[in-house]
């Protein structure tokens, strides 16, 4: 399976894709790969059953954009770092 994933040139944590796969096909992919990697599932979709999903595959975490709940803008940063915490605690 191959995704096109590009990376902003002044953060390696910055991505986007351009593919007709789903963030879990990525979660899925990114975690055959190396397990070690930490992914953060962002969607749109507010549906417990795709949250659940995320984090049986093995998600960092899971966060819906818009949630009225959350300020998504201040938490992401935040949940970015703390996976970068927790994959050079367990490299």
């Amino acid at each position: 399976m191959k995704y096109k994933i590009k990376l902003f040139r002044n953060k390696s944590t910055d991505v986007w894709m351009e593919t007709d796969k789903s963030g879990l096909d990525v979660l899925v992919a990114a975690k055959e790969k190396n397990q070690c990697t930490q992914v953060i599932v962002v969607t749109s979709y507010e549906t417990p059953k795709v949250g659940v999903e995320a984090m049986s595959e093995g998600a960092f975490d899971y966060l819906e954009r818009n949630d009225p709940a959350i300020k998504f803008l201040e938490v992401l940063p935040q949940k970015i770092e703390l996976a970068l915490k927790e994959m050079k605690a367990n490299s």
